[in-house]
């Protein structure tokens, strides 16, 4: 499995932030900006971590987290909030 994070995060300074220093430290990011990019995501990739914040349009980080687990039971969630 490669180094790869998806970040899902729907403020988008936050998800740019993110976004550079996961970059910066090696790994390969997609970013979306709400639930419905994301399980859309999860169904086309193989991820090491899942990065997901709680509320979010499309779909809501427990509807994430339940595709994750699902798709790749030992992939990493962590969900964050304000």
């Amino acid at each position: 499995m490669s180094k790869s994070i998806l970040v899902v995060e729907d403020e988008k300074i936050l998800r740019i932030s993110l976004t550079d220093a996961l970059r910066a430290e090696g790994y390969v990011v997609l970013a979306v900006a709400d639930g419905a990019e994301a399980l859309a995501a999860l169904e086309e990739g193989d991820f090491s971590l899942v990065l997901t914040d709680i509320r979010l349009p499309g779909a809501g980080g427990t509807e994430i987290l339940q595709k994750s687990l699902a798709e790749s039971p030992l992939t990493p969630v962590i969900m964050m909030t304000a």
